[in-house]
Order: C-alpha cells, then structure tokens, then sequence
C-alpha cells in the first residue's frame, strides 16, 4: 500500500512539474510575440502585429502584463491614425489596470490637448505632474522694488 502511495504521489508530482515548465514556455514564447508584434507595430506591418499579438493570449491567457502592453499599443495605433476616441479609451483601461504605467498617461494627455480645451489639458497635465494649484499662487500680493529707467 505505502509503494501505491508513493508511485501516486511521484506521478501526480511530475506531472505538476511538467505542466509548470510547459507554463513557463509558453510565457517566455508570447513574450516573444509580443516582441515580434512591436516590431511589426514599428515597421508598419499591422497584419503580422495583429497576428502575433492574437498568438500572446493563446499561450498566455491570464498574463495581466503583457495584455496591458498590449492594449497600450494598441491606444498607440488608434492615435496615430487619428481615432483618439478609441485610443483614449484604451489608455483609460490600461490605466484601471496599472493606476502609475507612465506612458499611456503621458499618450493620454496629448490626446487632451488635441480634444479637449486648453484649460481641459492644463487640468489634466497639473494632475500627471502633481502640481499643486493652490501652492503656485502667490498669498500676498508682489511689489515691484526697483524705479523703472524710464519715467511714466
């Protein structure tokens, strides 16, 4: 009976040690389509990018990182082609997914300065450079110490 138990345990341990290097495999080969797909993006090859980005989810369903990536480039294509509707909308759900990814924060607020008012991407800039409005204004008002040369 201990032999049962032990040949039990042996196989159900190598087979949890060979899916967990076929797991690692398949991570380390859609990280290789992403980097296929950046270049693809890159080179303007949107047809192979779209391919190898499609390949990532199928050998990597749950990985959060590269889906991220991937959205993100994503936001990039749209904006690029001037759908800014679609591309902030990416950078807004790669941003719920990762509050602080830099880049589509900084892609999202050039996507305010072309649609949005002034004020609007001003707003939105102060924010990504946590800038403290109130801390900029002067409290008291400023005096001009020296004479002018010229008389009034």
């Amino acid at each position: 009976m201990k032999k049962i138990a032990f040949l039990l345990c042996a196989v159900v341990l190598l087979a949890w040690s060979s899916s967990q290097a076929a797991s690692e495999m398949a991570r380390k080969e859609a990280i290789n389509y992403y980097n296929a797909g950046v270049r693809a993006q890159k080179d303007g090859n949107l047809q192979e990018m779209k391919a190898s980005y499609t390949k990532i989810f199928i050998l990597d369903p749950e990985n959060k990182e590269l889906k991220k990536l991937v959205l993100h480039n994503y936001g990039v294509l749209y904006m690029k082609s001037g759908n800014y509707a679609k591309a902030e909308e990416n950078f807004l759900d790669v941003l719920k997914m990762d509050p602080n990814f830099e880049a589509a924060k900084k892609n999202l607020g050039l996507i305010y300065d072309k649609t949005r008012s002034k004020l609007e991407a001003l707003e939105y800039w102060l924010k990504f450079f946590n800038i403290d409005v109130n801390k900029m204004k002067p409290q008291n008002p400023i005096m001009a110490d020296e004479k002018p040369d010229q008389p009034f």
